[in-house]
């Protein structure tokens, strides 16, 4: 683990020392929690706590698929060095952090608002983990040891949840704050889940305890006497009574869910060694990995900019067919439009005031055509069609200002033969772009072609890994050895 301090974190109590700090013989530190004690809340708060906290859970739900590639290669590392590696400590400890102060203000624990931050804040709710050696061959076997722990957690996080809903919530809703004994049961069930997480991490050797809270302080000095709950309030939480028995009854009442959801604990089991499968199987692929890192990441950097290329191109395309065809839509319908119509006129004004529509319809197509991007291929035709419609914007803009009957028809005549041209170029381009999508498809099979004979790369150089297991099966015989016998 890190080599920070075992407890750095600045609180508002002094830290313990005692028992809870490592001693020098290596027995291994819990992942600690403190928390205040009751206070008012703002009522209005509590009513509508579950949606307040919405922001923290999506932002804990991005953090958490964040935090497994880490959580395998730093177990990859411990398994090596014995220590989990400094950036995987930081950040686990983070995310646990932030998972601790989001859990503890939905468990209306606090009514201060949990700041977005995996640091360590001025908060209610703070976290701590110690440091040190792991033990290699409890790293390796980390998630089948920890089954049992994922069983009592998952129990009392169901039974914690009736709880809340039915006495906590009502309670803090109506007298403005969580009762005692609540806030006690509420802390200590919070605190075990955080340890279970934290021994799931590597975060710490530390089996999660303390359900039931702790044993006061042996004869602790009078400064930490006066606590929140009448014991040491920085790390230490000894449950009174009445909260010992909340958090049996919590434990209880996940029983009993679990019962009525019918075969709860085999599923749990089976979905704990799926998962544990899936983290051995991901092992495998880093270790692979690592040995060829330099020439596959070379490998997928070209090939993700293939795609890139791949994708904006199809975009591109895409976007400059529907906006022309668009444009082309509206300048059909404009000279079709009955501003547009001279069929009735019977002066030369009439036929001048009719022939606007159409220059301001050209000189928007125009306009549109010169401001859309074309690929290379199609960029010729293009150039023609801008041209073609500049020609019939200046053949209409002549209507609108013909003095005669015979101006007019030499100016129609005109337009209908660069209109002619315009067709066909406007086609043409259409066309072109239709080629243009059918060869990028083509392109965009080819690129999946590759990604599958990347995915068979990188399935080969996952089955390297055995070598790695080896050397994680000799450092831990070396452990066990040095175990049995400190001198050596």
């Amino acid at each position: 683990m890190t080599d920070m301090p075992s407890y750095p974190y600045p609180h508002p109590y002094p830290p313990i020392a005692s028992s809870w700090q490592q001693d020098g013989t290596g027995t291994p530190e819990p992942v600690l929690v403190a928390v205040d004690g009751p206070a008012a809340q703002r009522r209005a708060t509590v009513a509508i706590r579950l949606i307040l906290a919405v922001p923290h859970l999506l932002a804990l739900y991005f953090l958490g698929i964040a935090a497994f590639p880490v959580v395998v290669i730093g177990w990859l590392g411990a398994l090596v060095t014995g220590r989990l590696p400094r950036f995987a400590a930081s950040y686990l400890s983070g995310y646990l952090r932030w998972y601790c102060r989001a859990g503890a203000y939905l468990l209306l624990l606090t009514g201060e608002y949990p700041p977005f931050a995996l640091g360590d804040a001025a908060y209610p709710v703070r976290l701590a983990g110690g440091s040190g050696k792991l033990n290699r061959l409890t790293v390796l076997f980390r998630v089948v040891l920890a089954i049992p722990v994922a069983i009592v957690s998952s129990l009392v996080t169901a039974g914690l949840a009736v709880i809340v809903i039915v006495a906590g919530w009502p309670a803090t809703l109506i007298a403005g704050r969580l009762p005692a004994s609540l806030h006690q049961s509420f802390a200590a069930v919070l605190r075990y889940v955080i340890r279970y997480l934290g021994y799931l991490y590597l975060l710490t050797g530390a089996y999660p305890s303390g359900i039931f809270g702790d044993e006061p302080a042996p004869q602790a000095p009078a400064w930490l006497q006066a606590g929140a709950y009448g014991q040491d309030v920085s790390w230490r939480l000894a449950l009174a009574p009445g909260a010992r028995r909340l958090a049996g009854l919590i434990l209880a009442l996940g029983l009993l869910t679990a019962a009525g959801e019918g075969a709860w604990a085999g599923a749990t089991i089976s979905a704990a060694i799926q998962r544990d499968r899936e983290i051995s199987q991901l092992n495998v692929a880093v270790a692979g990995f690592n040995t060829g890192v330099a020439r596959f990441n070379a490998v997928v950097a070209r090939h993700d900019a293939a795609v890139t290329r791949e994708q904006q191109a199809v975009s591109q395309v895409s976007g400059a067919f529907g906006v022309l065809s668009d444009a082309h839509n509206t300048l059909f319908q404009v000279l079709n439009s009955p501003a547009a119509d001279s069929g009735n006129c019977d002066t030369v004004s009439c036929f001048n005031v009719t022939s606007l529509p159409g220059v301001k319809a050209f000189a928007a197509f125009g306009r549109t055509v010169g401001e859309t991007p074309v690929p290379t291929g199609s960029a010729a035709i293009a150039k023609r069609l801008i041209a073609e419609t500049a020609g019939s914007e200046q053949d209409w803009q002549e209507m609108t200002t013909a003095t005669s009957f015979t101006a007019i028809e030499d100016d129609a005549t005109a337009a209908e033969k660069i209109g002619g041209k315009f067709d066909s170029d406007y086609q043409a381009l259409i066309t072109s772009l239709g080629n243009e999508i059918m060869t990028l498809g083509d392109e965009g099979m080819t690129l999946d072609d590759a990604t599958t004979a990347l995915n068979q790369e990188a399935a080969a150089l996952s089955r390297q890994a055995t070598a790695l297991r080896r050397q994680a099966t000799a450092l831990n015989v070396k452990i066990i050895l040095r175990t049995a016998n400190p001198a050596s």
